[in-house]
């Protein structure tokens, strides 16, 4: 017997990403194939927050034409007559240049009718297929590898009489928890750099390795290792642990 999850629990989000199906409540419970298609069209709306850096959310020029009438009610009315989010001009030179390949996947992928819409996997393949300046690299060095090395070595020190579970041992300069520090740091390198324009993927590789490999145990007397940091809170106190690793 086949079982199919529904759900009625579906006012949630940021009203500007939500689906057309919820904003004029033509759902009364949503199956697990309907979910993606609402999260499908909250993705597509974030193509269009990237490709409009200036606006928050979609549909805002418009809701700016009628400042009186509520937000929502502004999108229900695009909605329900099947316009799309009108385009900032303020960014239109990169929208027809730099940002084209994206726009292109945004205008192939914003359907209303939602069991028209493409699965995610389509849309990545669009975004991979447009994208041909695009390149993947392996570090030598990730998180994963450093904990198996810790087991490994653990193992090793232990004899097969004493349980390693009778002591406490932590990872030495473990990067758990550290992804705000790591990304601002790698940033912050990279910036440093005389010349970005002329910065190879082979140098940006060098660097981030360079930030994995040093920063941890520079940061780790400095940051509570069980908290979870944004990097605004990063900054303020890390300035000087970057300026030492960068020496």
């Amino acid at each position: 017997m086949a079982i199919h999850s529904r759900t009625s629990n579906l006012e949630k989000g940021t009203v500007s990403y939500m689906a057309p199906e919820l904003i004029l409540n033509n759902l009364e419970g949503a199956s697990v194939e309907d979910l993606k298609n609402i999260d499908v069209w909250a993705l597509e709306m974030t193509l269009f927050v990237l490709l409009n850096p200036n606006l928050i959310g979609p549909y805002l020029l418009e809701h700016g034409e009628k400042a009186l009438m509520p937000y929502r009610k502004v999108i229900a009315g695009k909605m329900r007559a099947q316009e799309i989010p009108r385009i900032s001009e303020k960014y239109h030179q990169k929208q027809a240049s730099e940002w084209n390949k994206v726009e292109k996947v945004f205008h192939q992928c914003i359907v209303f009718n939602a069991i028209a819409r493409p699965a995610a996997w389509d849309i990545q393949r669009l975004l991979e297929d447009q994208t041909t300046n695009c390149r993947c690299m392996s570090l030598a060095v990730s998180q994963q590898r450093a904990v198996e090395q810790f087991d490994q070595d653990m193992l090793s020190c232990c004899d097969e009489e004493s349980d390693p579970q009778n002591h406490t041992v932590f990872l030495e300069h473990d990067v758990t928890n550290t992804c705000s520090f790591l990304s601002l740091a790698i940033s912050d390198s990279l910036l440093s750099l005389p010349n970005t324009s002329d910065t190879s993927w082979g140098q940006v590789a060098e660097i981030a390795h360079k930030v994995i490999i040093e920063l941890p145990s520079l940061l780790n007397n400095v940051r509570d290792p069980t908290r979870y940091y944004d990097v605004l809170d990063v900054a303020p106190g890390i300035v000087t642990t970057l300026e030492c690793c960068k020496r």
